[in-house]
């Protein structure tokens, strides 16, 4: 039996060591196996290199908001690079709409950034810090019912208070205020909590405030979507004294 299996390993051999045999061969292995292989490597390299480029733009998106937060200001006082850092997501809490994320950074200290703001990939808000441990962050996402930021319109200026939860809403619109479903809200100037610009939602239902006369109710879609982004940008601030 062992003859058998050693004759026909050699047979083997020498069929697939043919110039035509082996040249039949290659050809089939490249057009079946080896090439979604190859489109598959470089679809992740391509991935890789577009997600690099996203947070490097989305940071620097965030520098120049806040230079131009600084115009008409005393110049002398301008911020020093944006500093950021990015993070894995590893834990969503609780699945479905997720009130608090985990978040998994390659520094050993990341108490510089509690109490800053988050952004995906494409620049929304996601949330702010709320505690730090070691390499890892808590996020309260702007789906939580106690997250709060001053927002306000780019188009027809008007601004309000987006408040987190279930079914997200902007309070205190004045009445009169030229608001349309598809508006989108950005972070105001007003706010002491991020930098203003950072888009945050879009309007979809408009109401009056029954317990409050003189200001529209806002019904609001966020633009951050949990589960769409494998990391998230975390911005701190560095200042001159």
């Amino acid at each position: 039996m062992q003859r058998k299996i050693l004759f026909l390993s050699l047979l083997v051999t020498i069929f697939f060591n043919l110039t035509r045999v082996k040249t039949y061969v290659s050809h089939f292995l490249i057009s079946t196996v080896y090439a979604p292989f190859i489109y598959s490597r470089n679809l992740i390299i391509l991935l890789l290199h577009t997600e690099e480029k996203a947070i490097t733009v989305q940071a620097t998106n965030q520098h120049l908001r806040q230079l131009l937060l600084q115009v008409g200001k005393d110049t002398t006082t301008l911020p020093l690079p944006q500093e950021f850092i990015t993070g894995d997501i590893v834990e969503y809490s609780p699945l479905g709409i997720p009130h608090e994320i985990i978040i998994k950074t390659n520094f050993n200290s990341t108490e510089p950034f509690k109490g800053k703001i988050a952004t995906d990939l494409s620049g929304a808000l996601a949330g702010k810090i709320v505690q730090v441990r070691g390499s890892y962050m808590t996020l309260k996402t702007i789906y939580d019912k106690e997250f709060k930021v001053g927002v306000e319109s780019s188009g027809n200026y008007y601004t309000g208070v987006y408040t987190g939860g279930t079914q997200p809403e902007v309070l205190y619109v004045p009445y009169d205020a030229k608001v349309k479903p598809g508006d989108t809200l950005y972070t105001s100037s007003l706010s002491a909590l991020a930098t203003p610009g950072i888009p945050v939602g879009i309007v979809t239902e408009i109401h009056k405030d029954e317990s409050n006369p003189i200001f529209l109710k806002l019904e609001i879609e966020p633009i951050f979507k949990p589960f769409t982004s494998r990391k998230l940008i975390v911005y701190g601030t560095s200042e001159q004294e």
